[in-house]
Formats: C-alpha cells, structure tokens, sequence
C-alpha cells in the first residue's frame, strides 16, 4: 500500500469526521477540532488526533460542565486515552476531567460515524476509529516554558 493512498484516505477521512462531528447535537463537542488521521498500511485502523483549540477553552463551558457517563467498561469502545491524570493542564489547554469528558463523548459516536462513514464515502473497510488527544501543542508549551526558564536561569547566574 502507497504512503499516498494511507495519507489521501486519511486526509478524506479527516474532513469527513470533522464534519460529521458538528453535525452531531452534543454540546461537549462542539469546540473539539480534529488534529489529524493516522491509518494503518491496510487501511482497516484509524487514529484519529483531536484537541480543543486554546483561544475556546474559557468559551466552552458544556466542555467543564456537562456530564458525560461513560458506557460500563469506563470509557467507550474506540477511545484511547493517553491522558496523564496526575499532571494539571497548563493555562488555555484542557485539564485532564475536560479531554476525559470529551473522549467519552467521542466515544459514544463511533457507531454513528462508522454508519456515515459506510453510507457516503465508498471505501472498501470501513476503519475502526480510535480516538486520541493530541498532546503535540501541550508538549510543545512545556518545551517552551523549560527553554525560557532554562535561559532565563543562565542569564541571572552569569551576572
């Protein structure tokens, strides 16, 4: 299987998804933005990468304040959590309760986005979804934050 097809049906998958996901009535979602697809050589698995942009996250109060009851297994079939519930979430990123209530929501909408997925875009699999929180900007601020305070650290030291 070519890197090109693998990257096209994840690209098509990507804008299909995002729009399914506003078309669904559910408040939690409603500031999620999907980040990216990854799929598997066959094409049967899909990751699908999501965060909750940093300029919405004090504007999205059913992200904070609706409750969201997980299915009986805790979380729902095709969510992956990787979420460190032990860290605090830095200003203007989700805490840990906000992605968790996200991804549950996420993950009670798989078998509907599979259905949509089968009925409009004619591909051979329909993929199983995974969904995961897309980490790379907070990984990105906390690299920041320790290069400033690293510098800053060298520059009071030197004088």
């Amino acid at each position: 299987m070519s890197n090109f097809k693998k990257q096209r049906t994840g690209e098509l998958l990507q804008a299909f998804l995002a729009e399914e996901i506003r078309r669904v009535e559910d408040p939690v979602l409603s500031w999620v933005t999907l980040t990216g697809v990854d799929m598997s050589p066959d094409l049967k698995n899909a990751r699908v990468f999501w965060t909750i942009p940093a300029d919405t996250i004090a504007v999205a109060p059913a992200v904070a304040a609706t409750p969201t009851e997980p299915t009986s297994e805790g979380v729902p079939a095709g969510v992956v959590s990787e979420t460190s519930q032990k860290e605090e979430a830095l200003p203007g990123f989700p805490s840990a309760s906000q992605t968790k209530k996200v991804e549950i929501a996420l993950g009670n909408h798989v078998k509907h986005l599979k259905r949509r997925i089968a009925e409009e875009l004619g591909l051979r699999y329909v993929p199983q979804l995974q969904f995961r929180y897309d980490e790379s900007a907070v990984t990105a601020s906390r690299i920041d934050y320790l290069i400033r305070k690293a510098s800053t650290g060298n520059s009071q030291s030197s004088t």
